[in-house]
C-alpha cells in the first residue's frame, strides 16, 4: 500500500460541529477523493452542451478579459460587444445567442461621455432594434467613486473582497434578464499590487 492509499484509508470526515483532537488536527487529510471518468459516469454519458452568449467567443457564466494598451479603444470595443449582446445581434460575424440585459459599469467615462458613445454606436443599428438596445443597456458611471472590488487588508496584507463587490452584486440583481456585466477598465475596480499573484 502506498502512502496516498494509506492516507485515504485512514482519513475520516470531521463533523461540522465537532472540534478535531490535536492529533487529528495535525494529520494531513486529502483535499478531495480522486475520481476517474468511469467513477463519474463520463464514459457512458454525453457531456452537457456549453451555453454561449456569443459563440465561440463568450461562454455564459464565465469571466473574461479584454486586454490592450491604454487608449487602444477597449471601451469602444466593449460597448460594441455589449450592444450586440443586448440586442441579440452580431459583432464582426459572431452572433449573440439571445438578447439580454447588460450592466456596464464604467470607471473612466462620465455619464455624458457614455451617452455620446452609446448614441453613436446604437445610432448605426437598424431603427427597429435601437429601442431594444437602449432598454437592455444599463450603464453606471463610477468615476471618482470608491469602486474597488478587491483591496489589500492593512493587517493581514492579503487581497480581500470589499463591501462594494457585495453592493455591486445586489445592484446586479435589480437588472431584469441580466446576461452580462462589464467592468471597464478592470484597473479601476481591482485593488492590490498588480504584479502580485493574489
Amino acid at each position: 500500500m502506498n502512502a496516498f492509499e494509506e492516507a485515504v484509508r485512514n482519513s475520516r470526515p470531521v463533523e461540522p460541529d465537532s472540534e478535531p483532537s490535536p492529533a487529528e488536527d495535525a494529520a494531513f487529510k486529502p483535499a478531495f477523493i480522486p475520481q476517474s471518468g468511469i467513477d463519474r459516469g463520463w464514459d457512458t454519458t454525453t457531456p452537457p452542451e456549453r451555453d454561449w452568449l456569443m459563440y465561440p467567443l463568450l461562454p455564459a457564466g464565465r469571466v473574461g478579459v479584454l486586454l490592450g494598451s491604454g487608449g487602444a479603444g477597449k471601451t469602444r470595443l466593449a460597448l460594441s460587444i455589449a450592444i450586440a449582446l443586448a440586442t441579440g445581434g452580431s459583432w464582426f460575424g459572431y452572433s449573440a445567442s439571445r438578447a439580454g440585459a447588460v450592466l456596464f459599469v464604467g470607471g473612466e467615462d462620465e455619464p455624458d461621455e457614455a451617452h455620446r458613445r452609446l448614441a453613436e454606436i446604437i445610432g448605426r443599428l437598424p431603427v427597429e432594434i435601437q429601442s431594444l438596445a437602449w432598454r437592455n443597456i444599463f450603464f453606471e458611471a463610477r468615476v471618482g467613486t470608491p469602486s474597488l472590488i478587491t483591496d489589500v487588508n492593512s493587517v493581514s496584507k492579503q487581497v480581500e473582497y470589499t463591501r462594494f463587490l457585495h453592493e455591486l452584486a445586489e445592484a446586479a440583481k435589480l437588472v431584469p434578464n441580466l446576461g452580462t456585466i462589464f467592468l471597464d477598465p478592470l484597473s479601476r475596480f481591482r485593488g492590490g499590487e498588480e504584479n502580485a499573484s493574489q
